[in-house]
């Protein structure tokens, strides 16, 4: 009976969110780095970077990210973006590649020199997420418009910031 009440919970906060004609936007106190979770009116969602530290101590994609997402109803992603390679803006994210059904990856397509990032990447690829150049696209009744600067290569792809900008200046 517990169980049938907490999916009916789960449920019903999804029915309210995804009929629910607000925006809304939370930035998660993830420690070093950033978070936000968009919540578009008619239940799309983005997840903006997923905060993290520079070994793996904790994983505020387990910790934070996770939790305040199942807590919200939210059992899929439409966009995860990731605004640089870095950390304390990559490592809550792989938690949430892995555990959650999601449409889209946004990256710059620089590594930043850091092997997580292919970590990623592979995480995504294994679970059949599209890996777009970003571009403006709707997340729901929301235009999204990536500002980067990015530098495309022949055939279109983004592989990262331009001459003269580091990865966080980009």
């Amino acid at each position: 009976a517990a169980a049938l009440a907490g999916a009916g919970s789960l449920v019903a906060r999804d029915w309210l969110r995804r009929h629910d004609g607000r925006l809304r936007v939370t930035f998660l106190d993830v420690g070093q780095g950033d978070a936000a979770v968009i919540e578009a009116p008619g239940g799309a969602v983005a997840v903006i970077d997923g905060g993290g530290a520079f070994d793996d101590a904790f994983d505020p994609g387990e910790r934070i990210v996770e939790p305040f997402l199942r807590a919200r109803g939210i059992s899929r992603i439409d966009l995860v973006a990731l605004s640089h390679p870095h950390p304390d803006h990559l490592n809550g994210l792989r938690r949430i590649v892995a555990r959650f059904p999601v449409r889209a990856l946004w990256t710059s397509g620089d590594d930043g020199h850091n092997p997580e990032y292919a970590h990623l990447l592979g995480l995504a690829r294994a679970a059949g997420i599209a890996s777009p150049v970003p571009a403006p696209s709707a997340l729901g009744p929301v235009h999204l418009e990536p500002l980067g600067p990015f530098v495309a290569g022949p055939s279109g792809e983004a592989i990262g910031p331009p001459p003269g900008l580091t990865v966080n200046d980009a």
